[in-house]
Order: structure tokens, then C-alpha cells, then sequence
């Protein structure tokens, strides 16, 4: 969908949807921008939850957010452009989140693109700490080729007990423990599975 503004305007296409009550889920589509003065982004207005907001021109971009449904079974799923501008939408989902265990113990295999906007763009995003093509800091060691001196384990690892082995040049010497906490603490399976398939397309 294309959404075309000459003038300051706020304005949104919704679809009202049925959900289950006390239930997670996950708000996500494909966003971008173009001579966009504003933003544009995803919501469900009932239940008070919005993606981040795109404010800028660029490529496409994954938003999203996942929220708690509460009390409630129904949720309107807007597309938001406020301003003025071209915003463009692709691919809006609305999707129930389970546990592992409830899905059959089992994992999606990573993806790439889901992790790849973790690492650049969440709350707990990685380049708070570490560089990948020029953006980022040099708390940690850089992520640049990351796959090439590392191997999968070893990446894992890292995400889950990161000071079990300090990077070199890092390593400070005696009981040197890591500023970077188990991701596993902060990101769900899943996410970490789509993280990791990211982090080995760095060659």
C-alpha cells in the first residue's frame, strides 16, 4: 500500500481483527519512506501498541512490536502516516506468539532479516557495544567479518555466556568478566536463533 500526502495530514487505513484475551502477540510489516516531514509506522489503536517510527527516507525497513492482548478480543491494525510525504507498507502482520514448548519444542529456522533489525535497531541492539559497517561502538570487539574467524558455536557462546571467553584485546587479565549480559536474558529463543542467522552472514 502507498500512502501519498501534499499537505499536513494524519491519516491511517485500518482492519478491525479478532484475538485471544491474555495472549502475546507480534505486530510487524515492511516499511519505507519517501520526501517524507513526519512518520510512518504500524499500530493496534485499541490495544496501545505502535512499532518505530520511520522518519526518514530510505529502503525498505522492518517495524514491529509485540505486545500483550490483556482483556481484550478484538484489534485495529492501522497503517499511520502522519505528515506529509509518500509512506509506503508491505507485508503487515499480526501473529500469535507461543512458547517453545507449546509449539512443539521447537525453533523456525533463523532469519536473517528479522535478526539483522535486532542487531541495528532494538532496544538491546548490538552496535550499542560493537561496530558492523562503520556504525556502532568499540566497547566490544567489531562484528565486521565476524563469520570468518568464529564458528557457530563459538558465536553461540558468546551470546549466551559472553564471559566465558573474553575477545582478545579485551581480555584485561584476571577474572575479567564481560560488560555484555547473557542475551539469553534479554532475548527469546527464537530471537537469538534469528540473531545468530545474521551474525554468520558477516564474511
Amino acid at each position: 500500500m502507498r500512502c501519498s500526502t501534499r499537505g499536513d495530514a494524519d491519516t491511517s487505513f485500518h482492519a478491525d481483527v479478532a484475538i485471544k484475551p491474555d495472549t502475546h502477540y507480534r505486530l510487524s510489516g515492511w516499511v519505507k519512506a519517501q520526501s517524507l516531514r513526519g512518520k510512518v509506522s504500524l499500530n493496534d489503536h485499541l490495544n496501545r501498541a505502535e512499532t518505530e517510527r520511520v522518519t526518514r527516507d530510505g529502503d525498505w525497513q522492518l517495524v514491529e512490536a509485540e505486545y500483550h492482548s490483556g482483556k481484550s478480543r478484538q484489534a485495529s491494525i492501522n497503517i499511520l502516516h502522519v505528515g506529509r510525504g509518500d509512506g509506503f507498507f508491505d507485508d503487515v502482520k499480526l501473529c500469535e506468539l507461543l512458547p517453545a514448548d507449546e509449539a512443539g519444542g521447537k525453533l523456525m529456522a533463523g532469519d536473517l532479516k528479522r535478526g539483522e533489525h535486532i542487531v541495528f535497531n532494538h532496544t538491546a541492539r548490538c552496535i550499542l557495544c560493537h561496530t558492523l559497517n562503520g556504525q556502532g561502538s568499540t566497547v566490544g570487539p567489531a562484528l565486521d567479518g565476524l563469520a570468518t574467524r568464529a564458528t557457530r558455536e563459538y558465536i553461540r557462546e558468546s551470546l549466551l555466556e559472553p564471559s566465558k571467553v573474553i575477545a582478545k584485546g579485551f581480555d584485561t587479565g584476571g577474572g575479567t568478566l564481560s560488560p555484555m549480559p547473557p542475551m539469553g536474558d534479554i532475548f527469546s529463543p527464537q530471537e537469538l536463533e534469528d540473531i545468530q542467522a545474521f551474525l554468520q552472514t558477516l564474511k
